[in-house]
């Protein structure tokens, strides 16, 4: 039986069986939301996965625009990290990932890590630009 609320099967359903909470809950807020939003959207997982991936553009300008003081990655995410990574077998989504999550922990105040974040904007643009041209892709 599927749980919507406590396990949504769009969260639930990477083969590595991480689910985007054991990795979001330790990122700040648009770092947070931005992985989130790859993670959904970048395999169609739920509702529109072209507006999935540009919120996590918006999330990742928020992020640019409101610099905050990094932190080092929290243990539990380091632990629970590779699993996720090492069962993704799409390089560009990874890579995406990789630099969201770097770009949460190298921020430094008035300084965001621009180009972390630059290369985490142009995977997910491309992706989008990848499912547009895809005719059963929802819009």
């Amino acid at each position: 039986m599927t749980d919507n609320v406590n396990h949504p099967k769009h969260y639930t359903s990477h083969p590595s069986g991480v689910e985007a909470i054991e990795i979001t809950r330790w990122l700040r807020g648009p770092y947070s939301n931005a992985c989130k939003y790859v993670m959904r959207g970048w395999d169609g997982l739920k509702g529109d996965p072209i507006e999935d991936l540009a919120k996590a553009i918006w999330y990742l300008n928020d992020a640019e625009k409101f610099p905050d003081d990094g932190r080092e990655l929290h243990p539990q995410l380091e632990a629970i990290w590779p699993k996720y990574y090492d069962a993704e077998h799409d390089e560009n989504k990874r890579e995406c990932l990789v630099n969201i999550l770097f770009s949460s922990e190298d921020e430094e105040h008035n300084n965001p890590p621009t180009e972390q974040i630059m290369i985490a904007k142009k995977l997910i643009q491309e992706r989008i630009t990848y499912l547009q041209s895809r005719p059963d892709v929802a819009l």
